[in-house]
């Protein structure tokens, strides 16, 4: 019988990673555009011209010239999701070690009764403090994005479409 053998952890973890971040060139974005007239929308990025953006409101496709826009903000689909996994992932394993060193055994001399609960208390307690303050900055980092104003100017939709083609 032939015997089968796991990849170690840290292939297995480089495999997992590769294929997450292989669907780079699938990157979706989320539009919020301004347009002059007052109007704000928010859509799905579809592709930028030298002169125009389309984006899907809904189930429609919209095209607007330079003309109309006002400012742009955009940000990547999911972003802020990520931003939550990181950070609370991040926080975890940070408040988790902060919480590790900071264990002391108590003094039970004085005492008839002493509880020592171990360091993995003060382990797991820094880790879900960690892990609340870490979600918190994640979902804040995820959820900014970049702001362009366009006003209309020819030059500053060159700037944004440059970075978004």
């Amino acid at each position: 019988m032939k015997k089968l053998t796991l990849l170690p952890l840290p292939a297995t973890l480089f495999l997992m990673l590769t294929l997450l971040f292989s669907a780079e060139a699938q990157k979706r974005y989320t539009v919020f555009v301004g347009l002059k007239g007052g109007e704000n929308l928010k859509g799905t990025l579809i592709r930028t011209t030298q002169d125009s953006l389309s984006v899907n409101i809904g189930n429609f496709r919209r095209v607007f010239g330079v003309s109309e826009i006002k400012s742009i903000r955009i940000r990547r689909k999911g972003a802020v999701g990520r931003g939550v996994g990181f950070g609370a992932g991040t926080g975890a394993f940070l408040g988790g070690i902060i919480g590790y060193a900071s264990y002391t055994p108590p003094d039970c001399s004085n005492s008839w009764f002493c509880l020592d609960f171990g360091p993995g208390l003060d382990t797991i307690a820094g880790g879900l403090i960690g892990a609340v303050g870490g979600l918190l900055a994640g979902a804040l980092i995820g959820s900014a994005g970049k702001e362009f104003k366009i006003e209309g100017n020819q030059a500053q939709f060159d700037l944004f479409a440059n970075q978004f083609r």
